[in-house]
């Protein structure tokens, strides 16, 4: 990008707009790994992956159905509890 900028194909006012989305970007996957790394999760888990055995007062069929995102496009609301 800087070699752009001095060879007058990149403005630098563009450069300087690349850069600090770039360092936007950065700042929030550190905040992301960050914020994973406290609650203890793995970055790799997915409902597919889940044992449901471990606990048999989980639904597997309601959480993939959760998965699936549906209740966004009817626009409907869900309300989760845990205990």
């Amino acid at each position: 990008m800087v070699k752009q900028a001095e060879e007058g194909q990149l403005a630098y006012t563009e450069l300087l707009s690349l850069l600090l989305d770039d360092e936007l970007q950065l700042r929030r996957n550190r905040k992301i790994d960050r914020l994973l790394s406290i609650a203890g999760l793995k970055g790799n888990q997915t409902p597919e992956s889940f044992d449901f055995r471990a606990n048999a007062s989980i639904n597997a069929v309601h959480i993939r159905e959760l998965a699936t995102l549906r209740f966004i496009k009817k626009a409907e609301n869900i309300f989760l509890l845990g205990l």
